[in-house]
Parts: structure tokens; C-alpha cells; sequence
């Protein structure tokens, strides 16, 4: 897996259907994977009882940045992809970015709720912020935590800072004794 340290330039384009952003991608602002819950808190308590109600689709935006005069011919081209849908093309389009697909679940595929004018930077560059939600087929996603557990979902985990002391206080211990 890439990371920006190593391979900066992996994060400086964006493809949608398989095709790269003109100009330079600059960081995306508000991708993730936010959850839905529904609290019910009781009158006159402390606490509440939380029912994952499932995965909410991430609502985020890629500001592009145009700095050549092939920047502006690129992008000519590529807006087509930003269209609404239509009857003969409904679907989704594919996404593809290093922080996307680097989060817990990947964001592969968007529609594309808004695209701004070209806005001058007042350093002699363009931007264009394109405005992104997720798409993903409904499933049904409902539970309800019934208390916390010290391994996460799926596999063991390593002893938690709290556990290590405990361990080695017992060695101790026993080794006194």
C-alpha cells in the first residue's frame, strides 16, 4: 500500500472511470466512514443505548488545482465524467485514490453532487472543487452493543498498556512470594 511520505505524487491524482484528473489533486477534505446510531437516552439517566443503525455514505470533495495552460485543455475532456446521470447512463462512477482506498471500507464508486466554477487562487493558479458522495448498495446493518470487549472485531489484539501492567505487576508479585 502506498502512503504520501514515500509516494507523494500517488496523491496527487484522482481517477474517476479510469481516467486521471488534469492539474494537481489537492488533499480531500471530509472522506471517511461515518456511522449511524441511533441514541436512546432515558429521562433522568447518565448514559444511553446506542443501536448501530449501519454505515452512512461519505460525503467529501476534491478541490483540483490548474496552474498550465494543458491543465484547462485536460479538463475540457475530463468534466464530461461530472454529468448527471441519465436513463442511458445511471450509474455510479468508479473512484479511484490513495486515501480512499486506504480507509477501513474503501470508497470505490460516487456520484457527483456538485462542481464549482474555476475560482483564481490569487497566486496565478485555478481551483475547481468537485463534491463527491459515496455509493453503495443498501444492506441491513443493526446491532446493539450489549457491553465492550478488549479484542477488536475479527482477531486477537496485543495486551493493551493497562493488561501489560497488570502482567508484570503479577510477575512481580509472584516472584516476591
Amino acid at each position: 500500500m502506498t502512503n504520501p511520505i514515500d509516494n507523494p505524487r500517488d496523491y496527487d491524482t484522482i481517477y474517476l472511470c479510469g481516467e486521471p484528473s488534469p492539474g494537481k489533486c489537492l488533499p480531500l477534505d471530509g472522506a471517511g466512514n461515518p456511522k449511524a446510531w441511533d441514541k436512546k437516552k432515558p429521562s433522568g439517566c447518565s448514559g444511553a443505548a446506542l443501536t448501530f443503525e449501519g454505515d452512512e455514505v461519505s460525503k467529501f470533495s476534491v478541490a483540483l488545482y490548474f496552474w498550465e495552460r494543458e491543465h484547462f485543455e485536460e479538463w475540457k475532456t475530463w468534466k464530461r465524467l461530472l454529468v448527471s446521470p441519465t436513463e442511458k447512463h445511471p450509474n455510479a462512477l468508479e473512484i479511484v485514490h490513495p486515501s480512499l482506498a486506504e480507509l477501513p471500507t474503501p470508497v470505490t464508486a460516487v456520484v457527483v453532487e456538485d462542481v464549482s466554477t474555476l475560482n483564481p487562487d490569487g497566486k496565478g493558479g485555478w481551483i475547481v472543487k468537485i463534491v463527491f458522495s459515496q455509493y453503495r448498495k443498501p444492506k441491513p446493518a443493526l446491532a446493539t452493543p450489549k457491553g465492550s470487549d478488549t479484542k477488536p472485531p475479527g482477531g486477537e489484539t496485543p495486551k493493551s498498556r493497562g493488561q501489560e501492567m497488570i502482567s508484570q505487576l503479577t510477575n512481580q508479585l509472584g516472584k516476591m512470594m
